[in-house]
């Protein structure tokens, strides 16, 4: 919980929503949603989540990685480069052929990153919809169903 307060934090997103049960019941309860720990010396110190997803201008299953962060005292130590391993390692083993996420361009040190893996820099608009907005399409789907 506290790592991913910390990824949130970073990357100047919404706190306090992500809780023990909201953990509990995204990552633990749903098999859809996968996670990777990495541990030292017996404590957390990072984490990968993510889940399937498909490309279609590849024709392509792979994943898509929902977070990855490790613990500020031991970034630079390989944790990372070792969950990012483990991700695609899962993704090979589920005959997957890709592994995409987003970052958002601020974060500098997370790009530098991603580029000393081998990963190539999709430009791309992300978007999102939540709350009423979500809900109120939500309600316009049914009503046209």
């Amino acid at each position: 919980m506290a790592l991913a307060h910390a990824l949130s934090v970073h990357t100047q997103e919404p706190t306090g929503n992500f809780t023990p049960e909201a953990m509990r019941a995204a990552v633990f309860d749903d098999p859809r949603v996968r996670m990777l720990v990495a541990e030292v010396g017996g404590k957390v110190v990072g984490y990968a989540m993510f889940h399937d997803s498909y490309d279609t201008a590849n024709a392509a299953r792979g994943l898509y990685l929902n977070d990855i962060i490790v613990d500020e005292r031991v970034r630079g130590d390989g944790v990372a480069r070792a969950l990012m391993a483990g991700v695609v390692r899962e993704a090979k083993r589920q005959g997957d052929v890709f592994v995409w996420w987003t970052a958002k361009p601020t974060n500098a040190r997370a790009l530098a990153f991603y580029m000393k893996l081998g990963a190539i820099n999709v430009p791309a608009v992300t978007h999102a919809i939540f709350g009423p907005a979500f809900d109120a399409l939500a309600e316009e789907t049914d009503e046209a169903s």
